[in-house]
C-alpha cells in the first residue's frame, strides 16, 4: 500500500516541541481551546487543519484509506464523524494508544 504523508495531519504545533507535555498543559490551562504559546497553534487552529484534511478525503470517496494519526487528530475525527461533541469537550476526550475507529465518508 503506498504511503502518502498529509501535512494537515501533522501533530499539533504546541510550541513546546522537545519539552514536557505538562509544561504545555500548564501554559494553556485557562483557555485550552484558543491559547497559542511560543508561536504555536491552538486546538481550534489544529481542528481547522484536520477538517481541511477531511475535505481532501471527500475527493477520494471511492477508495478505502487508512489514516494513522495522533490523539488530537482522533478527537477531531470523532467529533466530526460521531457528532454531538462540542469544541469545549475536545480536551476531555481520551483515546488510548493504538486504538482505531472505522468511518465511512458520506459525500452526498
Amino acid at each position: 500500500m503506498p504511503i502518502e504523508v498529509q501535512p494537515d495531519l501533522a501533530d499539533i504545533r504546541s510550541g513546546f516541541e522537545g519539552k514536557l507535555v505538562f509544561d504545555h498543559f500548564v501554559a494553556i490551562i485557562y483557555d485550552p481551546l484558543r491559547k497559542r504559546v511560543n508561536d504555536s497553534e491552538s486546538l481550534l487552529d489544529y481542528k481547522l487543519r484536520v477538517l481541511r484534511f477531511i475535505d481532501w478525503l471527500k475527493g477520494h470517496k471511492d477508495k478505502t484509506l487508512v489514516v494513522v494519526a495522533h490523539e488530537d487528530t482522533m478527537r477531531v475525527f470523532i467529533a466530526y464523524f460521531e457528532g454531538r461533541i462540542e469544541d469545549d469537550q475536545l480536551r476531555e476526550m481520551h483515546i488510548g494508544n493504538c486504538k482505531y475507529r472505522q468511518y465511512r465518508l458520506n459525500c452526498t
